[in-house]
Parts: structure tokens; sequence; C-alpha cells
């Protein structure tokens, strides 16, 4: 097997496809490798192929030069042959860009096979069991190899001799999209001159949830002590549990409904706090420049969280006998998560108004 990081001169590359298929926070978590390529590489053309929900994440990105959909929800559902076309249409698409070299940020079998399919001469990507023969050049996948998430795809300018150039994420929001979320914001009572606090209490996995009887606690003593304004957010899968923070907390909090993508970032621009669970929205906030407070259970925040302090993140994560557990599912009773105060998150939150 090859050695790791085997030197790709980067005058040989005219074209780089990158691919993260999800989620929202991984693809969030791979733009400050998309900026430095293309720093260091100006005149190389970077693709990059995602699945349809986090396409609206790279839009506007100034060092992209395009951007593709693998629709796996819908090729999954169509019967096997009309599959079989319509993912033979991506493929042909994928060839017709010419790329010279392909990045696999995800390793699964189907984007280690999409990499050889695409015709890229060069592959990279993870030394992941049998999948690591389907690259020609790899980087190490093992933990003790990188630090956060963002440090595992930055791995891949050491292939071209690249200088990264940060940590910082990146999301593209247009002067219009600005405008428009000040004005949503307008029309529904929230006056931009004053403070606003974005609670998230929702997220993929229960066990990764933080109580919602909590965030409607602590979205009332910061409306009653602080006088702040607050914006409850949630997805398609939140709808239940922000429901029931809106119904606590009455008149001191403002449930608008599911917003897109781009609004929903465009709004968080406004905010002068963040506060979510451990979750993608979590990752767009510090991306869009609002100072984040993560809530971390299960997960591992010195992995999930590279945000910055000095910037104004900060997370909160109780270290007990079973942690970091990585479970979506809690097998006892949630002692991660119960274990962090109302009190805490509070005075975190306080001192970033």
């Amino acid at each position: 097997m090859a050695p790791y990081f085997r030197f790709i001169d980067p005058k040989t590359v005219r074209c780089i496809l990158i691919s993260r298929l999800r989620f929202m926070g991984d693809v969030i978590l791979t733009t400050p490798l998309i900026r430095a390529l293309k720093m260091g590489m100006p005149h190389t053309k970077l693709i990059y192929l995602t699945e349809p929900p986090y396409a609206d994440l790279l839009r506007h990105n100034p060092y992209l030069d395009g951007v593709l959909s693998f629709d796996r929800e819908k090729f999954n559902a169509l019967p096997v042959l009309k599959s079989f076309w319509q993912q033979k249409k991506l493929v042909s698409k994928l060839r017709l860009l010419k790329c010279g070299a392909a990045v696999d940020l995800l390793g699964l079998p189907r984007t280690a096979f999409l990499m050889v399919l695409s015709g890229a001469s060069v592959r990279i990507g993870g030394d992941y069991r049998y999948r690591k023969h389907l690259y020609t050049h790899l980087f190490p996948a093992g933990r003790r190899y990188w630090k956060t998430a963002i440090d595992f795809h930055l791995n891949v300018l050491k292939f071209f001799n690249l200088p990264d150039d940060g940590k910082k994420t990146d999301f593209f929001l247009t002067g219009e999209e600005i405008i428009r979320a000040k004005t949503y914001l307008k029309k529904n009572g929230f006056d931009p001159g004053r403070p606003i606090v974005g609670l998230h209490p929702g997220g993929t996995w229960p066990a990764k949830l933080w109580d919602w009887e909590r965030f409607a606690e602590l979205a009332l003593r910061l409306r009653k002590e602080t006088k702040v304004q607050i914006f409850l957010t949630g997805g398609p899968n939140d709808i239940s549990i922000v429901e029931k923070v809106q119904a606590k907390t009455g008149n001191a909090a403002f449930w608008g409904g599911v917003l897109s993508l781009r609004r929903l970032a465009g709004v968080m621009s406004h905010f002068s706090v963040f506060i979510s669970n451990d979750c993608g929205p979590m990752h767009l906030a510090p991306a869009v420049g609002t100072p984040t407070i993560g809530i971390f259970g299960p997960g591992e925040p010195d992995i999930w969280f590279p945000y910055s302090k000095k910037d104004g993140h900060t997370f909160v994560c109780k270290s007990v006998f079973c942690s970091p557990c990585g479970r979506d599912f809690c097998p006892t009773d949630h002692i991660c998560m119960k274990e962090i105060t109302v009190e805490e998150i509070f005075k975190k939150a306080v001192a970033r108004i």
C-alpha cells in the first residue's frame, strides 16, 4: 500500500471533484478546505458533489465553480432499472467535467465507487478497510491523526503541499437575503435594534437533546431578566418539540414554523447568540458569524465544535462515567444532559448578549 500523503503537483490538476454527500454540519465543516484549495490553486476548478438538501449551503460560495446534486432518496425510491439509468446520467455529467482529481470526504462504499466512476485518475480518500483500494492517494482516517472534523478535511491539503487558511467555516449570504431576513423579523414583531436570542431545542437524535422544558425555562428567564427577544428554530422533525416549548413560553418566544435553509441562515445572522443542541443548525450559526453555545451530551465537542472562543463560541458538556458514548439513543437515564443546568446556559448566554 502506498504511503500517506503522496505528493500531487497542483500544476497538473485543472479540476477537482470534492464529495461530501451529507449532512448539514459535515458539509459546513468542509468549507475551510474549499477556501484553502481555491486560494492555493486559483486556476483549478472546484466542483462539489452533495445531496440536494445541502446544496443550498454552498450556493454563492465564491471558492466553488459548481455544485452537483446526488439525489440518494430519489435514486433509492425508483425501480432498480430507472434508478440505474438516473445514476448513469449523473456519472456521465461527472465524466464530462474531466476532473483530474476527486476527493471523497465521506468514505462510504457508494462514494468511493463514485470517485472511480467519475473518471478521475487521482482519487483521494481515507484508509477505510476495502474502500482504500479504490483510491490512489490515502490519508489516515484514524482519530489519532487529527484533532477536529475540520482537521480531518484539511488533510487533503497535504497532498498538494498547500497551507490552510484558518478554520473559520463559511456560509455566503447575499445582501438581499440579509435584508429579506431583517424584513421578516420586523414583520413578526422583532426589533432588530434589540438583542435576539435563537434557541434550537430539536435535533436528529434523542440522546443529543437537552430537555425541552429546560429550553422553555431558559427562554422565560432570558425574557424576564434580560428583556431579550427569543426566536425558536426547528426543522421538519422538530415541530412537536418546538411547539411544546412555544406553548409553555407563550408570548415570551416566537415560533414561525420551519424556515428554508437560506432563510434560516439569514435570520440567524441577526441573532446576538444562538443556543443549540448538537445538530446541523449548531454549525450553521458560526458559519454566518453568530456567537453560538453548543449543548453536548454523548457527542465529542473537541471533534464537533471546532469554533473559536475569540469569536464568541462556546459549548457545555459534562464528563460522566459513560461519556462520550457516541450513542444516538441513551440506554440509561440521560445523565450527561440532566447535569447541564439552565443556570449554566443562562450565564453563558448573558455574557454574549
